[in-house]
């Protein structure tokens, strides 16, 4: 009786130990869970105009909207109202002939996190489920915050229908099947429009961007249009340069013509530091290029991220940054630093054909390419400028073909808007000297390579370097030591990486 007894309550209390525990995991999906705030477009009739309404969510207000929703009724009637009329069934039986297209914002997510009323950055923490139940528990309150981004859509699966996108995340877009192909489009466009095409918005040196294939075993697709080049060149005031007697920087200078004009700039009290990155991690990667090497990779065989943080190539352009940054005022002990907000006179900057030519990026400044690194074993010097594009896709979540026809008719017009644009406000103001420079630029320039990842890898890596930079006291004898440190913090979040594709 008494065994009965004690059989009885230990299942009462192990159904109250599951059932809590059940509430618990419950609570703690609750917490975490994450809700669209934007609605499917649609097609339908206005009841009050009597118009057919095609909705569009562009995810963004972009300049060219005004001009394209005038335009798009024509284009419709002209490439598409035959085939909509043709089969009802698949497009829906609407008036294409009175048609109107209104464009929406998409709004992002909505996502639950604790508010501790102090500054804690850990528990708005959007991964850490228990760390919020804790923090509610400390008397923290539920509020619901509105996210938006790349992980965001990629986890959720949910964007706008037209994606922009930056070079580096084009690749996350494609692997996740968030990109619609764009094969059916290209192709039946006529012979001029697809030549035009190619010519302004798919040359064949960015074309390796958008034209891929999602996996080993798919065949190479398009998966969206760039939306102008943008490459890394370094700026400076000619000015300045002329009132020290200090050389002006060439087309032609090499790494120890850059660290000769840093010294000068150093030693006449021009600036302090000489010279002044502008995204830490992609202008290493510019120097490791130059040197022979690279910094980041891609294994295609096994879809890993890797590291070649302990190359020689990865040391001397470590090595390289460092003395460009050197202080000729030792301030706290730290001689040699990356990350500054001081004075300087020579900029690593990221621009467009129309910021340079159009002087957008200042009137005052002139640019030249980055300089050519130390020679190969062959003794042939080579320059790491890289190139890159903002890309624009169609969401493959759209349902609706008349959405999805919307969606490419707007990035093609946009896109072509952006490149001819530009180019005409570029020619109005540029000089034949800027012109020559800037063709030079995005000629010895090559297009960065993209992969799926990189993007948090170099973030990763920008953080992880910034922390390290205080070990610096001597470049040449500290790099070395620097680079192990580095490649032992970054293999952890490498790893992480890695099991998330």
């Amino acid at each position: 009786m008494i065994g009965k007894k004690i059989y009885t309550i230990a299942a009462i209390i192990t159904a109250v130990i599951a059932a809590a525990v059940i509430l618990f995991s419950v609570f703690l999906f609750w917490l975490g869970q994450v809700k669209s705030l934007s609605e499917p477009s649609r097609v339908f009739t206005d009841p009050a105009t009597g118009k057919t309404v095609i909705e569009l969510n562009v995810g963004s207000d972009r300049k060219f909207n005004r001009d394209f929703i005038k335009k798009y009724p024509e284009i419709l009637r002209k490439k598409y109202a035959s085939v909509y009329k043709a089969d009802p069934a698949k497009y829906g039986r609407f008036n294409w002939e009175n048609v109107e297209l209104r464009l929406k914002t998409f709004q992002g997510f909505s996502h639950r996190i604790v508010d501790s009323g102090k500054f804690e950055p850990h528990l708005y923490g959007t991964g850490n489920r228990l760390g919020k139940a804790f923090a509610l528990i400390k008397g923290g309150k539920m509020i619901e915050r509105k996210v938006d981004g790349s992980y965001w859509r990629i986890r959720y699966k949910s964007a706008p229908d037209v994606i922009w996108s930056t070079h580096l995340h084009t690749a996350d877009y494609i692997e996740s099947t968030l990109f619609y192909p764009l094969d059916k489009y290209i192709n039946d466009m006529p012979p001029a429009e697809r030549e035009k095409l190619f010519r302004q918005l798919l040359p064949s040196k960015i074309r390796t961007l958008v034209y891929c294939s999602r996996s080993g075993s798919e065949p190479e697709q398009y998966w969206a249009l760039p939306c102008g080049i943008r490459c890394q060149m370094v700026a400076y005031d000619p000015k300045v340069f002329r009132r020290y007697n200090i050389p002006l920087p060439t087309a032609d200078w090499t790494w120890e013509d850059m660290l000769d004009i840093c010294r000068q700039l150093r030693e006449k009290d021009v600036a302090d530091p000489a010279f002044r990155g502008d995204r830490l991690s992609e202008d290493l990667c510019a120097f490791t290029r130059a040197a022979g090497g690279k910094v980041v990779e891609y294994d295609k065989s096994t879809g890993n991220v890797r590291w070649n943080l302990d190359s020689e190539a990865f040391r001397k352009a470590l090595t390289f940054y460092f003395k460009l940054c050197e202080r000729r005022k030792n301030s706290g002990g730290s001689k040699y630093y990356m990350i500054s907000d001081e004075r300087s006179a020579l900029y690593i900057i990221h621009g467009n054909e129309y910021d340079l030519l159009s002087q957008n990026v200042s009137s005052n400044l002139s640019v030249v390419p980055l300089p050519f690194g130390p020679p190969d074993p062959n003794g042939v010097r080579h320059r790491g400028t890289g190139i890159t594009s903002f890309t624009a896709g169609i969401s493959s979540l759209i349902k609706n073909p008349v959405v999805r026809d919307a969606a490419w008719e707007y990035i093609l017009y946009n896109s072509s808007q952006i490149i001819a644009g530009e180019s005409v406000r570029s020619q109005k103001r540029a000089s034949e000297e800027q012109r020559k420079i800037v063709d030079r630029i995005l000629k010895s320039g090559r297009m960065i390579e993209v992969f799926p990842r990189k993007e948090e890898a170099l973030v990763e890596l920008h953080f992880v370097l910034a922390g390290h930079s205080r070990y610096i006291l001597d470049p040449e004898k500290d790099c070395g030591r620097v680079s192990e440190r580095l490649r032992r913090h970054v293999e952890k979040s490498t790893s992480r990486l890695n099991r998330r594709k």
